[in-house]
C-alpha cells in the first residue's frame, strides 16, 4: 500500500514538474504584457472596437469612444515598483472651440491621493504616450477624459523597467534604395560608408544579398513575410492576404514592437503593420528631407530614452537615399566641391515613360554623385546612432540588422532608377546583422542569399517556432555557424504581378551559386506605345544567363553561345511560370481603386 502511494506521489510530482516546465517554455515574455481594454469598456455606451482603423492611425486595433462629459478607465498592472506604459491616443473636440481634457495619473486606492503622469487639454491630440512610474499593490493607473468629442485609444502595453544590461533589443534599419556595391566603395580613396565599415567588423556581412523584387512595395512585403513576389502578390492595387503571418507577429511574442517609417509604399494599407504595437509614419524620414536619416535616428533615440523598454523591436525605415536626391552640401562636397547640381530627380521621376531616355555623360555623372552623397550622409547619421547606443549601454545586448529593398541604376543596362529590370545594380543590396555580444563578429559570407532569409534567420536565433514549408526563405544560422551546406539555395527576384506599371514586361531571375538566369516575357505593343516617345527598353533575349562572379556587370549573356538552359534551372522556371499563370487565372492581380492621397504620394517618388 505504501509503495503504491509513494509511486503515485512520484508520478504526480513528475507530471506537475513537466507541466510547469512546458508552461515556462511557452509563456509570453514576463517583462511586458499587452493589456486588453475590453473588460473596462464593455459596459460603456458609445464604445466601438475598431479592427481596421484609418490609414493615419498607427495601430492595428483600438476603441472608438463618443465622449460626453467624463470618462474614467482604471487599469491595474501586474508589475510592481518600476514600470511603464505605452499606448496610442487620438481625440478631436466636437467643435473648434470645444476642448478635451486628458489626464493619466497614478492613484492610491486607500489614501486616495494621486500622482499625475501626463496631462493635456486641447481640441486635437494625436500621439503615442510613453510614461514611467513607481507603483505599489495599493495603486492603479487611471485614464481620465473630460469633454465632448471623438476619442480613439489603443490597448496599452505595460512593461517592467530593468537594468540596461538586461535589456534585449532588435533594431532593423531599412535603408531604401541602397545599392549593394556602394557599401565600402571608395571615391578619391575615401569610403562612402566608413561607419558601416566599422560596424561590419562587429557583425556578419552578406556580400551577395538579393532583393526579392526591384521596387519598394513587393520587396518589403517579401522581407516581412519571407514569400517571393509571385507568392504574396502585393502590388499598388492589391494588399497582403490576411492569413499570411508576418515576421513581426512572430517576434511580438518576445518583444514590444515599434516602427517609424517614411510612409508612401510603407503605409499600413498594404499589410506592413501586422504585429506592431505602434507603426508610425514619420514624415521627416520621407524622400524630400535632406536630413531624413538623422531625424529618424533622433526619433528612435528619444523613444528609447522615454521608454527604457526591457524587450524592444524597433523597425526604422528611411527614404534618405531614394530620389529626389537632396544631399546636405557638406556630404556632396566630399565627392565634388564643384558639382554640376546640388539636387535632382532621377530622369524618370514621376515620368516612368522616361525610364529608358538617353542622356549625356555629365548628367549621368552628376546624378551618381548626388546618390553617393546621400549614402555618405546616411552613413554619418548611422554612425552617430551607433555611438549613442553605446553611450546608452544598449549596443552590446542588441541585435542590429541593416538591409535594403532594392538598388538604383544609372544607365548601366539602359535604364534609370529602379523597378524596371533585375540586373545586379538594382537587386543586389546590403545585408549586415550584428548579434548580441558581437557573436560571430567579423564574418563575411559571399554565398548568394535573399532578404526573404532574414525572417527564418531571426526566428531560429530567437528560438521562435515557425513552419519552414510555409515560407520561401531559409535560415542562415547554419551558414553563420560555419556549417556550410554544399550548395546554396536558389534565390529568386521577380517582377510579375507586382509591377508598378503594366507597360513594364514581366520578368523573373533565378540565381544558383555563380549562375544567374533572367527570364524575360515578350515586349508588347502596349509597352512600345508607352515608351516610344522617349526611348524604348533595350532589346533583350528571352533568356539571359550570367556568371555573376566572373562577369559581375552582366555584360556577357552565356545563353547566346549555345542556347542551352542548365538543367538546374529548368524545374524552377516551370514552377514559377505555373504560379504566375495561376495568379493571372485567379484574378489575384485584378485592379482595385487607390485613394487620391496614396496616388499623390506614389507620384512623388515616380511609381505612377
Amino acid at each position: 500500500m505504501r509503495k503504491t502511494l509513494y509511486l503515485n506521489f512520484v508520478i504526480s510530482l513528475f507530471l506537475i514538474l513537466l507541466f510547469l516546465f512546458t508552461l515556462s517554455c511557452n509563456k509570453v515574455d514576463s517583462n511586458f504584457h499587452r493589456y486588453d481594454l475590453s473588460k473596462e469598456l464593455k459596459s460603456s455606451k458609445g464604445v466601438k472596437l475598431v479592427n481596421k482603423p484609418s490609414k493615419n492611425i498607427p495601430v492595428n486595433t483600438g476603441y472608438r469612444l463618443n465622449l460626453k462629459g467624463t470618462k474614467i478607465i482604471r487599469l491595474k498592472t501586474k508589475f510592481k515598483k518600476k514600470a511603464g506604459i505605452l499606448f496610442y491616443m487620438n481625440f478631436t473636440g466636437l467643435y473648434k472651440n470645444s476642448l478635451i481634457e486628458f489626464e493619466l495619473y497614478k492613484r492610491n486606492k486607500k489614501k486616495r491621493n494621486k500622482e499625475r503622469l501626463h496631462y493635456v487639454k486641447t481640441n486635437h491630440f494625436d500621439s503615442e504616450i510613453i510614461e514611467k512610474f513607481n507603483i505599489t499593490n495599493q495603486e492603479e493607473i487611471i485614464l481620465k477624459f473630460k469633454g465632448t468629442g471623438k476619442v480613439f485609444i489603443s490597448n496599452p502595453v505595460f512593461f517592467k523597467l530593468v537594468d540596461k544590461n538586461k535589456r534585449n533589443n532588435v533594431f532593423i534599419v531599412a535603408v531604401d534604395t541602397f545599392r549593394g556595391d556602394m557599401l565600402s566603395k571608395k571615391i578619391n580613396g575615401i569610403s562612402l560608408t566608413p561607419n558601416m565599415d566599422v560596424f561590419k567588423k562587429d557583425s556578419v556581412y552578406f556580400s551577395n544579398c538579393i532583393a526579392p523584387s526591384s521596387w519598394t512595395l513587393p520587396s518589403f512585403v517579401s522581407f516581412f513575410t519571407s514569400l517571393n513576389e509571385f507568392n504574396h502578390n502585393v502590388g499598388i492595387k492589391t494588399v497582403l492576404n490576411t492569413r499570411t503571418k508576418s515576421l513581426i507577429e512572430y517576434l511580438s511574442q518576445k518583444y514590444i514592437t515599434l516602427a517609424f517609417h517614411g510612409g508612401i509604399v510603407l503605409s499600413k494599407r498594404w499589410g506592413h503593420s501586422r504585429g506592431f504595437d505602434l507603426y508610425e509614419e514619420f514624415k521627416f524620414a520621407g524622400p524630400l528631407y535632406p536630413y531624413g536619416g538623422k531625424s529618424l535616428f533622433e526619433k528612435a533615440l528619444d523613444t528609447l530614452k522615454r521608454g527604457d523598454f526591457p524587450n524592444l523591436l524597433l523597425f526604422l525605415h528611411t527614404y534618405q537615399i531614394h530620389d529626389p536626391y537632396t544631399p546636405p552640401k557638406e556630404f556632396l562636397n566630399l565627392i565634388n566641391k564643384e558639382p554640376l547640381r546640388d539636387k535632382a530627380d532621377t530622369i524618370n521621376s514621376a515620368k516612368p515613360q522616361c525610364t529608358f531616355l538617353k542622356t549625356d555623360k555629365k548628367t549621368k555623372k552628376s546624378l551618381r554623385e548626388l546618390y553617393q552623397a546621400e549614402i555618405i550622409a546616411f552613413d554619418s547619421f548611422f554612425g552617430t546612432f551607433i555611438k549613442k547606443l553605446k553611450e546608452m549601454k544598449l549596443y552590446n545586448s542588441s541585435t542590429i540588422v541593416i538591409m535594403s529593398d532594392h538598388g538604383e541604376e544609372f544607365f548601366e543596362h539602359g535604364g534609370w532608377a529602379h523597378s524596371h529590370s533585375l540586373y545586379q545594380e538594382i537587386i543586389r543590396v546590403p545585408f549586415i546583422i550584428k548579434f548580441p555580444a558581437n557573436k560571430f563578429m567579423n564574418t563575411s559570407i559571399a554565398r548568394v542569399v535573399s532578404t526573404t532569409d532574414i525572417l527564418p534567420t531571426l526566428l531560429e536565433y530567437e528560438q521562435i517556432e515557425f513552419l519552414p514549408k510555409k515560407i520561401d526563405g531559409h535560415s542562415l544560422m547554419n551558414l553563420i555557424r560555419n556549417k556550410n551546406p554544399q550548395t546554396g539555395n536558389p534565390v529568386i527576384s521577380a517582377m510579375t504581378g507586382s509591377r508598378y506599371i503594366d507597360a513594364i514586361p514581366k520578368k523573373f531571375a533565378i540565381i544558383i551559386d555563380n549562375l544567374k538566369l533572367i527570364y524575360n516575357y515578350k515586349i508588347s505593343q502596349k509597352t512600345i506605345k508607352f515608351f516610344e516617345k522617349y526611348g524604348l527598353p533595350p532589346k533583350v533575349e528571352k533568356i539571359e544567363i550570367y556568371n555573376i562572379v566572373k562577369d559581375p556587370n552582366e555584360t556577357i549573356n552565356l545563353y547566346k553561345k549555345d542556347h542551352k538552359i542548365p538543367s538546374k534551372f529548368r524545374s524552377y522556371i516551370k514552377k514559377i511560370k505555373r504560379r504566375i499563370n495561376r495568379n493571372k487565372l485567379n484574378g489575384i492581380n485584378s485592379k482595385k481603386q487607390i485613394d487620391k492621397e496614396v496616388e499623390k504620394q506614389l507620384k512623388t517618388i515616380g511609381y505612377i
